[in-house]
């Protein structure tokens, strides 16, 4: 599910693998990725959860393998809009 304001990504966003199983949700303002969001792995474990400030300036970056052990966490130095 994409939602569009004057043909701009906007609001929230999800998508489902064909199965039927939720693989990413989030939300857009104006076209840019803001505050949280979610990929899951086709297991339904959490595959990447990303951070946005209301610039859609990536604050937090965070993986997972399929057995769910965190490979990678990355935090960056933006600050504003939070």
């Amino acid at each position: 599910m994409t939602s569009y304001t004057a043909g701009i990504e906007h609001g929230p966003q999800a998508g489902w693998y064909p199965t039927g199983e939720k693989y990413v949700e989030g939300q857009c303002d104006k076209g840019a990725a803001v505050g949280e969001w979610r990929e899951w792995h086709r297991n339904g474990k959490l595959a990447e959860y990303s951070l946005f400030n209301k610039f859609g300036e990536l604050i937090r970056l965070q993986r997972w393998d399929a057995e769910g052990n965190l490979v990678e966490d990355e935090q960056s130095g933006v600050t504003r809009g939070l």
